[in-house]
């Protein structure tokens, strides 16, 4: 599943760059370092994002040298704008965690999703502008779980390294 994800991502780059007249800004935010916020890149062993159709879930982050991401089923898309845009869309389902599926009755149910706006500021700053629409657990009146709530915000990110 993982390796057919995978493979209509990199289509889905492919027709992205070869339909588009303006210079690709996913060449300039793929397989980089990018600062988690405003804390600097080697903070605690390293503290940092890669975005990348190579990574499960399109990007991971390192926070005190390890490696963070979830093992959970993911789908994503990357779509470029403009010259200086990028949207990001993620969506996390409940497969490969057994109380998620317990709850929501089917590994397939989605218990999360996010949607980032990214754009270069200049090569070596990115804003990022993030809803994050996840499960609100708690219980309504049916004992049903209640629909997506979603949460705004936004950040800056920089370029680790310049030479990466």
């Amino acid at each position: 599943m993982k390796l057919i994800n995978f493979f209509s991502n990199i289509l889905i780059i492919l027709l992205i760059s070869t339909n588009q007249s303006f210079s690709n800004p996913l060449d300039k935010l793929f397989d980089k370092k990018w600062s988690l916020g405003g804390l600097p890149c080697n903070f605690k062993d390293g503290a940092y994002n890669r975005y990348s159709p190579e990574i499960a879930g399109g990007s991971d982050f390192f926070s005190n040298g390890k490696f963070n991401n979830s093992d959970q089923l993911q789908w994503f898309r990357y779509s470029a704008l403009d010259k200086n845009t990028i949207k990001y869309e993620r969506r996390i389902y409940a497969d490969n965690n057994r109380l998620m599926v317990q709850m929501l009755g089917s590994p397939t149910a989605l218990v999360g999703k996010t949607i980032t706006k990214i754009t270069f500021i200049n090569d070596t700053k990115i804003k990022l502008e993030t809803t994050v629409h996840r499960l609100n657990l708690k219980l309504s009146n049916t004992k049903k779980l209640s629909k997506l709530i979603a949460k705004k915000s936004e950040s800056t990110s920089t370029l680790c390294d310049k030479k990466e």
